[in-house]
């Protein structure tokens, strides 16, 4: 009995060649049927499907229910450069198909595919749809080295993974779309149920609505050295998913490079990121979903040692949209070149940015290098070019009575007037005040030496205090550590604070008394008088 080359093929467990049932690859005729029955003998035991150099004209395919795992393999992927001019090299599939999915498998309520492996193909295709939608692919399964070109007029999508976990791997996939279209995708990837596992590297998704999107159910997806450009979105993750994006880039993205509504640990490390948000009303490079419409919660978020070389004008770097939905950390990223004014490092929204630690940041090229509302937990912050303890320029209390939440120095210009308002006619020869505030405490120091006393009017004090007074009594104190030319004669001189105004008043004890007393502005003061003190207070 004579073996057909097909036959023998299956008898030996060699690769199954398409050639061998009847496709022609010449780019003209229809190979759909041939292929499928390779296709179809290859899933009974399992054998590879192979697909020598050639184009590949097809409808669609499909790959059968089957458990003993079937690989589609090529010579050699055709690059996006050949394929978006037409110019086909190693083994191409060919599609003109405006719908449905091209190469696709259904796992069914079962989920019974098991192994499904594509590599070494290029796909130029003309579907509405997926070029390569798998659901229910589980254990194993992997794309390799596949190019593939969209040239659908409205947009389309190219690598769909539904319920595809347990070790799934995507590895030097390109994907293109001539077109962005609505809710159409370079890579998709979403479950029906609790699932995950799945990992890229090295590939690249561009002119998409969505570069990478992450959708329901989708746990542990690691994607490395994995980019997205001149997409809508670079990066879109919602749902409940958890990930890990480790050295990927985004560029020329129209409106956020990466997009995070609803995740569950999200770490952002080590990522490029190059004159994203370029829409008008596009916000951020990184903008992390609080509250749209209701609660998304976005926990355990990680950016780290992140780079932004080319940060768009008006936009910011990460945008917090609601801090009570979200926390994490914010470590060591750095913003190195600006493409215009009006830029922000960082802005968190809402009323808990303390559930946000902001750690060791370079974001002082920006105009303005954070935004909070109020303060967030912040150690070791370089917004501006210096380390140390960083908190929000405008301070807002932390409900919290253990949180630390500002801090302050600075100088102040010290007045020797009274309780009458500032004096007229008044000179200094020295005229020195300095500050420091932690939460609501002020620490102050002053230093003031007159040459002409000027006209005082009212009890003597010291004004100009960087900070208002607490209205309430027994929060503050005062010393003099030296007087010289008084206008009177005393053994001691103090100052209180006034806790209805903006002052210090001045309290004598002469020789004779038994407890200071207010004095007079004008009787204090000459035209030499020398005083320096200190002390502190609280601020309302």
């Amino acid at each position: 009995m004579s073996l057909t080359k097909a036959t023998y093929s299956l008898i030996n467990g060699a690769p199954v060649n398409v050639l061998d049932y009847g496709a022609v690859g010449d780019g003209v005729a229809n190979d759909t049927a041939a292929i499928q029955a390779a296709i179809n003998a290859g899933a009974v035991s399992g054998a590879i499907v192979y697909f020598p150099a050639g184009t590949y004209k097809v409808t669609t395919l499909t790959l059968p229910q089957q458990g003993s795992g079937i690989e589609l393999m090529g010579t050699s992927f055709c690059g996006l450069t050949d394929l978006t001019n037409a110019v086909y090299k190693g083994s191409v599939i060919l599609s003109t198909e405006a719908t449905g999915n091209i190469l696709s498998c259904d796992g069914g309520v079962n989920v019974a595919n098991r192994g499904i492996r594509i590599s070494k193909l290029g796909f130029r295709v003309s579907t509405s749809g997926y070029a390569i939608y798998l659901k229910g692919a589980p254990e194993g399964s992997a794309l390799r080295d596949i190019s593939i070109y969209n040239v659908n007029a409205t947009g389309g999508s190219a690598v769909g993974l539904e319920d595809c976990w347990s070790g799934m791997g995507v590895e030097n996939i390109h994907c293109k779309a001539f077109a962005k279209g609505s809710g159409k995708y370079g890579l998709n990837i979403f479950n029906s149920q609790t699932a995950g596992s799945y990992s890229t590297n090295n590939c690249g998704f561009n002119g998409f609505d969505y570069g990478i999107k992450l959708g329901l159910f989708t746990y542990a997806i690691k994607l490395i050295t994995t980019n997205a450009e001149s997409c809508n979105y670079g990066l879109w993750a919602e749902d409940g998913t958890s990930f890990e994006a480790d050295t990927c880039h985004f560029e020329f993205n129209v409106f956020n490079a990466i997009r995070l509504k609803a995740t569950q640990t999200a770490s952002i490390q080590k990522c490029t990121f190059y004159n994203n948000a370029t829409d008008a009303t596009a916000t951020a490079d990184i903008y992390i979903n609080g509250l749209t419409p209701t609660p998304s919660y976005n926990n355990n978020v990680a950016i780290e040692n992140c780079v932004n070389f080319g940060l768009t004008t008006g936009k910011t770097f990460i945008y917090v949209e609601f801090s009570p939905y979200s926390s994490g950390v914010i470590c060591n990223n750095v913003v190195t070149t600006v493409l215009g004014g009006s830029t922000t490092g960082l802005n968190i929204q809402g009323t808990a940015p303390e559930n946000w630690t902001v750690v060791d940041n370079s974001f002082g090229i920006c105009p303005t290098p954070y935004t909070p509302t109020s303060g967030f937990k912040s150690f070791s912050t370089s917004f501006a070019g210096y380390t140390g303890i960083r908190f929000a320029s405008t301070h807002v209390a932390a409900a919290d009575v253990n949180t630390l939440d500002d801090y302050e120095e600075g100088t102040w210009t010290p007045v020797l007037g009274g309780d009458g308002g500032a004096p007229t006619g008044q000179v200094y020869s020295t005229q020195q005040g300095h500050y420091q505030k932690i939460g609501n405490r002020v620490y102050f120091s002053f230093y003031v030496v007159l040459t002409t006393e000027g006209t005082i009017t009212g009890q003597a004090a010291i004004l100009g205090f960087p900070f208002t007074i607490s209205g309430t009594t027994g929060t503050g104190y005062g010393a003099i550590s030296e007087f010289q030319n008084l206008g009177l004669s005393v053994v001691q001189l103090s100052i209180r604070p006034d806790h209805t105004s903006d002052k210090f008043y001045f309290q004598a004890l002469t020789a004779a008394a038994v407890s200071t007393s207010l004095v007079s502005g004008s009787t204090l003061a000459t035209n030499t008088t020398e005083i320096r003190g200190g002390g502190m207070y609280v601020t309302a």
